[in-house]
């Protein structure tokens, strides 16, 4: 269920990423290089032949990434504040 929610969310902050016309180009990136780091996590949940990845690092990165978002992108905020508890119940 856990992975099947992250799932979830990652799509959402895609479409999100998709729809935002109002982000600057450098948070764009950010926000993008967060969902592949995402994507590599549930790559790794799923196959044992993904290459590892530090999934702690990452779910931090997650958690500050949502933190400096919550003023300026709270829609951003709100989906990655989810995939990081979703990580945390995941176990990473």
């Amino acid at each position: 269920m856990s992975k099947d929610a992250l799932r979830s969310n990652l799509e959402k902050l895609h479409r999100e990423l998709a729809a935002a016309r109002h982000l600057d180009k450098g948070t764009h990136e950010q926000l993008a290089e967060v969902a592949a780091q995402i994507e590599r996590i549930l790559a790794e949940a799923e196959s044992e032949s993904a290459a590892p990845v530090d999934a702690k690092s990452t779910r931090d990165e997650v958690e500050a990434t949502a933190l400096r978002f919550e003023a300026e992108h709270p829609q951003f905020a709100q989906i990655l504040s989810e995939i990081t508890d979703t990580l945390a119940k995941l176990g990473i």
